[in-house]
């Protein structure tokens, strides 16, 4: 698009408000887009809570009952899909969790 010459204070305070209004419909799309990053990380993020620390002893066996029910149920699919236990990192998170399912 080819922009023609500023030469008058009328032009800079058109190119003034068209800039503004350019600023104000790019931030409202970024906020947009933040609120759809954010939903579709709130899964992620809920799972994360699990692990932050409890602050009284029943919420302490709530979160580990939740992260065992969650545990067994995803573990067993998750290893054909990342070649079985001997994964590196992997390997040592599933033994953690093996570990915390056992308590």
């Amino acid at each position: 698009m080819v922009r023609k010459k500023i030469e008058s204070l009328d032009d800079l305070l058109l190119e003034r408000a068209r800039l503004e209004s350019l600023k104000e419909q790019n931030e409202l799309l970024i906020k947009q887009e933040i609120a759809i990053y954010k939903e579709r990380l709130r899964p992620v993020t809920e799972i994360i809570s699990l692990f932050s620390k409890a602050k009284s002893e029943e919420e302490k066996k709530t979160k580990r009952a939740l992260i065992r029910s969650y545990f067994k149920s995803t573990v067993p699919y998750l290893l054909p899909l990342i070649g079985g236990p001997k994964v590196g990192i992997l390997s040592s998170i599933f033994s953690t969790v093996r570990g915390i399912l056992k308590k």
